[in-house]
Formats: C-alpha cells, structure tokens, sequence
C-alpha cells in the first residue's frame, strides 16, 4: 500500500479526473462457455477493463458509480461489470505493469491474482524476511 501511494504522490494522478490506473485487457472475448460463461452482455468482446487483483480510481469515478448503482446492471464479474459501467464515461486508463494480471511474480508489483491462503502467507513472509515477496533465495 505504501508503494501505491508513493506512486500516486509522484505522479499527477491526484490532480486529474476519470483517472482509472492498473493494468488492463483490452478486445476480451466474452465466453460463451467455461467457467466465465456470460450469456447477458451481447457483444462479442468487453470493453476494456482491469484484470488482476487491484486497481485506483478517481474519486469522481467512484462516485458516479456510487450515484448510479441502483441502476447499474452486475454481469459476470466485478472486473468486467467495471469496464462495462466506465465505458459509458469515457475514463482515461492509466496502464501501470506493476498491476499484475497474471500469477507471474515480481519484487515490485503492488498486486498478484488468484492466490491460495497458503501462497499469500508465503509471499507475506518472504516479503518480512527478505523484503522480496517472491523469493528469498
């Protein structure tokens, strides 16, 4: 969290609006079958949206979100739901690869997807011990 807000600090991501920072898939085919079968959202590829375990919005995106939940339709998935919602006000995407989208470690990302408990005790501890969440070797 620190290196995130250092982040933010450093950069003018504060002083400007419809800000959406992280890492980003872009033309993703919806699924008409497996595990993230969507059988709602009618176009053949999602707008672009954030993939992986975090991302930092703009507090005026956050709170058009908040203003329009009611009657913002859920789709499959949080991340797809996002880009679905934002694509309707235009965000300007800030894309950061220190916001992983896969499980591929590395000492300076600010976030890993689709952890075990396990796992996330181990990078835990990796990162106490040897200040490297991936590897202490």
């Amino acid at each position: 969290m620190q290196r995130i807000m250092q982040a933010i600090d450093n950069s003018r991501l504060k002083s400007q609006s419809k800000i959406w920072w992280s890492q980003f898939r872009k033309h993703w085919q919806v699924n008409s079958y497996g595990k993230w079968t969507d059988l709602e959202y009618t176009a053949s590829e999602y707008p672009t949206f954030a993939c992986g375990s975090g991302y930092v919005m703009s507090s005026d995106l956050v709170h058009w979100i908040a203003s329009n939940t009611q009657i913002l339709h859920p789709y499959q998935g949080e991340d797809i739901s996002m880009g679905i919602w934002l694509s309707a006000v235009n965000p300007h995407y800030v894309t950061d690869h220190h916001w992983q989208c896969s499980h591929v470690c590395h000492d300076d990302m600010y976030s890993l997807p689709d952890n075990t408990p396990q796992q996330l005790h181990q990078l835990w501890q990796n990162k106490l011990q040897c200040n490297n969440p991936c590897d202490c070797s």
